[in-house]
């Protein structure tokens, strides 16, 4: 089993740094098929629920179980990363899904040549021929797949100004202005309705790193991002001008920082150039060492990654207990702290660990353990919240550490933690009555059913660990 799963690492890693979904060489007339032979009617599992749910998982892997593990979780959608132009079907990863009742969102790249960690995109040489090939997916899986992103953190990459090449964060990523981009925006989005006018199109997985750690005002951000180096500012600007002025259904952001006022500062922020629903579409389970805006010194933290990654370490089973109760713990705030935001949904960053990695902390992120596909902690913790608050109508922050989700068919829901210290806290006003039901997430490896019990709801002690807090 170890070596299986080590396999799928590599092929986890190598979809994420090549997406090898994607077809090399030159552009090829796009030729439409069709799903006559898929057997659509005969599915046995609905995909409404998953269409429904707030939830989802990034990197839809379909080799050694990962679907069906995934299933497990009871619900939810998977994010698929890359299907590059002109690939004409991704029918095993879909059917694989399906069949366990989870909805694909699906990112459409336009790429181009291959740069060192992955794909570059452009705006194709035969446009009319892209809109072909985007009409074409979206038809072939009309009712079946509802959301596709165009590109993904397409504010990274570069281009000529008066023969200056301006590199947007990494020198990969969309070749081409804003205004290019905005082009092939139109063209995908327009192509996309004409094959499914009720298809919903997101725009477009945006990077936006460290900016708003620690929950910085609209006004702070932006002042930032005036004084930021070239390589940041016109990252910025590049996805400010694209929000304001192409065509799009979803705002998608990749919300891979920290979740103190995170989530809410980035929703304010985005609120200057769109009114439309926002989703984290890519969204870290753990907390994370990027560091641009917001210099710290996360050599601590760093270390404990390294050990994660060295199984002959001494301190191995130690770190690896604290760090994968902790991922527990930060997913579930990251999670609550979103919503409450009012984020629709989020995709949490990812299946499975990645231990080739290039970026030390993304190695740890996975929902199953690379070592022997073992579902971690955060794997149940992540299950039990779906079970909890998916389907709410709304959230909110009702006072210091206490949250609250509200629903169409049942009574609130409240979930609470304490980063300064335990402490206690009385709900019973919100809840209505003298006792609460109070269940624990789950942060044990040997744990797969929470921790639950009965007390008194004028006095209910919360500290770092999220409860869920019932009548």
């Amino acid at each position: 089993m170890k070596k299986v799963y080590l396999g799928a690492v590599a092929v986890f890693v190598l979809s994420l740094l090549l997406l090898l979904a994607c077809t090399q060489g030159g552009e090829k007339r796009y030729a439409p098929g069709n799903l006559e032979d898929l057997n659509f009617s005969d599915m046995n599992n609905s995909l409404d629920k998953s269409f429904a749910s707030r939830f989802g998982v990034d990197s839809a892997l379909t080799e050694y179980g990962v679907p069906t593990t995934l299933g497990e979780l009871g619900g939810g959608m998977a994010g698929l990363n890359g299907i590059c132009y002109p690939q004409t079907n991704f029918d095993e990863t879909f059917l694989a899904y399906a069949d366990e009742g989870m909805a694909l969102q699906v990112n459409l790249l336009a790429c181009g040549k291959l740069g060192p960690s992955r794909y570059n995109t452009e705006i194709p040489k035969d446009i009319e021929n892209y809109k072909d090939w985007i009409k074409g997916i979206v038809g072939r899986y009309k009712g079946k797949i509802k959301y596709y992103q165009i590109d993904s953190e397409p504010n990274a990459g570069s281009y000529f100004e008066n023969g200056k090449k301006v590199i947007r964060i990494a020198d990969e990523g969309f070749m081409g202005t804003k205004e290019d981009f905005v082009s092939l925006l139109d063209a995908a989005y327009s192509a996309a309705k004409e094959a499914d006018p009720e298809v919903k199109i997101l725009c477009c997985g945006w990077a936006i790193g460290d900016l708003f750690n620690d929950g910085p005002t609209v006004e702070e951000v932006n002042e930032a991002v005036k004084k930021a180096p070239e390589i940041h500012k016109s990252a910025f600007e590049f996805a400010e001008y694209v929000m304001k002025n192409g065509k799009y259904d979803i705002a998608s952001f990749h919300h891979n920082s920290e979740y103190e006022g995170t989530a809410q500062s980035i929703v304010n922020w985005a609120r200057q150039y769109t009114d439309k629903p926002i989703w984290f579409d890519d969204m870290a389970s753990g907390p994370n060492l990027f560091r641009v805006f917001n210099p710290e010194d996360t050599s601590a933290l760093k270390q404990k990654y390294d050990i994660m990654s060295d199984t002959t370490n001494p301190k191995y089973a130690q770190v690896t207990l604290e760090m994968d109760a902790l991922q527990a713990e930060f997913m579930t705030k990251k999670t609550v702290t979103s919503f409450a935001a009012g984020v629709d949904k989020v995709f949490i960053v990812w299946s499975v660990d990645a231990p080739s990695y290039p970026l030390v902390h993304f190695r740890h992120f996975g929902l199953i353990r690379a070592s022997d596909g073992g579902k971690k902690p955060v794997f149940y913790t992540y299950k039990l919240l779906m079970e909890k608050i998916d389907l709410f109508t709304e959230s909110s922050k009702i006072k210091e550490d206490l949250y609250k989700f509200s629903f169409v068919d049942k009574s609130p829901i409240f979930v609470a933690w304490s980063d300064g210290g335990e402490k206690s806290i009385d709900v019973e006003e919100y809840l209505g009555t003298k006792k609460a039901k109070i269940t624990h997430i789950i942060t044990l490896p040997e744990e797969t059913n929470p921790l639950v019990e009965i007390i008194d709801s004028n006095s209910i002690l919360v500290g770092s660990s999220p409860i869920i807090i019932e009548a």
